[in-house]
């Protein structure tokens, strides 16, 4: 159990950048406090990517959707302008 909680831990902070300025020549002493919320502040970067993605693909999906439907509509209108004109050639033979 606590395996999975450490690599879990561990891939979270994966992404975190610890500025060498910021540590100079003392050794990184973090509570453990501070790793989990360093943990979830990453977790929660990555949330925020993630929700920014979906929006991205949601938006891109009303696109393909209008321009789909303004298609649908072009073919319904020649469909009609073909009923029109065939209705045409009847009145006239």
């Amino acid at each position: 159990m606590f395996d999975i909680v450490e690599k879990r831990l561990a891939e979270a902070l994966k992404g975190i950048d610890v500025e060498v300025e910021a540590i100079g020549e003392e050794p990184i002493d973090l509570s453990s406090r501070e790793l989990l919320q360093m943990a979830w502040d990453r977790a929660e970067q990555e949330v925020d990517e993630l929700r920014t993605e979906l929006r991205l693909i949601q938006q891109r999906h009303r696109e393909a959707e209008r321009t789909l439907i303004a298609r649908i509509n072009q073919r319904k209108r020649l469909q009609q302008q073909i009923l029109e004109r065939a209705g045409e050639s009847a009145r006239v033979a």
